[in-house]
């Protein structure tokens, strides 16, 4: 029954202007004890996503500004050996990525734009029940904030059932001419 239920959030349309978010728990509910496979994203759309997140860009203005300064070229292996955590704060990436794990490798181009490559790393699952202050990023939606907090503590219970299975998810990006925002 709860794997209907999922098959029903996604394909009924509840995710579907959350595509990633889609995409990922499809690939999670499993039926006869089967795992998942890993995934690696790569693709246009998700990169829109992280170049229209506020918490993504931040990250990156911080992180160049604080190793790339001087060096115009840094790899964040060499200063964060376990890289950098990312916790999304709305929409899809919120949907999809929970204590996210940021590596890159910036070169500085000519233009003042930087090279951006490599990759996020997270694991697919439901572990940490949410209270509906964790999802509320709109007051003016507060009934899809409340659908979001049903819909994680409802996957948390499908996790121990083994309806939803974990998995590890890496977004892979390249963003060659990658232009650091102000704060607006």
């Amino acid at each position: 029954m709860q794997y209907t239920f999922w098959q029903v959030v996604v394909i009924g349309g509840m995710l579907k202007d959350k595509k990633l978010s889609a995409g990922l728990l499809s690939n999670s509910l499993s039926l006869l004890g089967t795992k998942p496979k890993d995934l690696t994203i790569q693709d246009s759309v998700t990169d829109k996503l992280l170049m229209e997140s506020r918490v993504f860009n931040d990250k990156l203005k911080e992180l160049i500004g604080k190793y790339g300064k001087e060096t115009e070229m840094f790899d964040l292996k060499d200063y964060e050996k376990e890289g950098v955590l990312l916790k999304f704060e709305g929409g899809d990436l919120l949907y999809s990525l929970h204590k996210a794990i940021l590596f890159f490798k910036a070169r500085k181009n000519e233009d003042d734009t930087w090279n951006l490559e490599d990759e996020i790393n997270d694991i697919y699952d439901f572990t940490e029940f949410k209270d509906l202050n964790e999802y509320t990023d709109n007051k003016e939606a507060i009934l899809t904030d409340i659908l979001s907090t049903l819909l994680n503590n409802f996957g948390v219970v499908s996790s121990e059932y083994g309806v939803i299975k974990t998995y590890n998810v890496k977004i892979k990006f390249n963003f060659p001419n990658y232009k650091i925002k102000l704060k607006e």
